[in-house]
C-alpha cells in the first residue's frame, strides 16, 4: 500500500491490545487504520494523496483524566469525550518546491521553513454501536452518523471500561494534513483531508 504526505510519521505498532494495570493508566486499544483521500489542494511531489495505512495505541490515565496517542513511537496528548478522540501533531517538513534556488534566493526567497499539522479525529465505536452499523463506519462518523440512540428508544451503549476491557471495537472519522510555509517562502499553503476507517487489533 502507498503512503503519502505523512509517510515518515506514520508507522504501523505492531503489538495485541493491553490490559488495564496501575503502573500504565488504561490501554483504551491499538487501531489499526486506513486513510483514503478524499481531497486535497496540494500539489507537491512529496504530498501525493495515496492511501495510508498506520496503527494508533489509545490510553489514558486512570483517574479517566489525561489521555494520549502513540503513533510512530512518538506519543501526542489527545482528548476522549466519550465518544470522539481527538489529536493533533505539528512537525517541520521539506518538501523541495519550497526550497530557494539561487535565482528565488536573489529575488528574496528566504524559506524560514515549512510545518505540517496532522489533525486525527475518530469516533470510537463500542459494540453495541458496532452491531447496529452492521460492522462498518457510517457516512459522517462525526457529525451524528455514529448511532446513540436503539430503534425502541433506549440509549445505546457508548465504549466504557468493562471487566474485559475497554468496549471500543472500530474507530471511523478523519485525517487532515494542513501544510504551512513560513516566511520568506515562495510556495503555498495546502491541505488534504482522508476519511479514516479501522478496528481495535
Amino acid at each position: 500500500m502507498k503512503t503519502g504526505a505523512l509517510a515518515g510519521m506514520l508507522l504501523v505498532l505492531a503489538g495485541c491490545v493491553e490490559p488495564p494495570t496501575a503502573s500504565t493508566g488504561e490501554v483504551l486499544g491499538n487501531f489499526e487504520l486506513t486513510a483514503e483521500p478524499v481531497s486535497s489542494s496540494c500539489t507537491y511531489a512529496e504530498a501525493t494523496s495515496d492511501t495510508l495505512a498506520f496503527t494508533i495505541r489509545v490510553a489514558r490515565a486512570l483517574d479517566g483524566g489525561e489521555v494520549t496517542v502513540t503513533l510512530n513511537g512518538i506519543e501526542r496528548p489527545a482528548t476522549f469525550d466519550g465518544q470522539v478522540l481527538r489529536t493533533t501533531y505539528v512537525a517541520p517538513r521539506t518538501f523541495a518546491d519550497c526550497s530557494c534556488s539561487a535565482e528565488q534566493r536573489d529575488a528574496g526567497c528566504a524559506c524560514s521553513g515549512v510545518t505540517l499539522e496532522e489533525r486525527l479525529e475518530v469516533a470510537l465505536v463500542s459494540l453495541e454501536q458496532d452491531e447496529v452499523l452492521g460492522r462498518g463506519c457510517p457516512d459522517a462518523p462525526l457529525d451524528g452518523g455514529v448511532p446513540t440512540v436503539r430503534s425502541d428508544g433506549g440509549a445505546l451503549a457508548l465504549p466504557v471500561t468493562t471487566p474485559r476491557g475497554f468496549d471500543a471495537v472500530r474507530a471511523c472519522g478523519e485525517l487532515w494534513d494542513d501544510i504551512q510555509p513560513g516566511a520568506g517562502c515562495f510556495c503555498t499553503a495546502c491541505s488534504m483531508r482522508y476519511a479514516v476507517r479501522g478496528v481495535r487489533r
